[in-house]
């Protein structure tokens, strides 16, 4: 695919962002090495590769989800500013 002024008129219009002369030419440019390889990546042959799903062969990383204490419930609101039935107490939000 060759990035042409039309082509990228249309892409300023997209995208709100309008290109000096010289900025298309550079867009232009790098576009155009972006295809080319594209294009050579298409032509990989990738008959003998299987589906590949998750680049890893790990199933499930994450530790078994079990209840356990964590922190002493009175030190942590022995320095909250105001607290009612075990908990926070803070302002009215409405």
């Amino acid at each position: 695919m060759k990035i042409n002024d039309e082509l990228i008129t249309y892409m300023e219009n997209l995208s709100g962002f309008f290109l000096t002369a010289g900025e298309r030419e550079q867009f232009k440019g790098e576009f155009d090495d972006i295809f080319d390889y594209f294009s050579r990546i298409e032509k990989a042959d990738v008959s003998n590769i299987g589906e590949c799903r998750r680049p890893f062969d790990n199933i499930n990383i994450f530790r078994e989800d079990t209840a356990a204490d964590s922190c002493d419930r009175e030190l942590i609101l022995k320095n909250a500013p105001d607290q009612a039935k075990g908990m926070f107490k803070v302002p009215r939000a409405l």
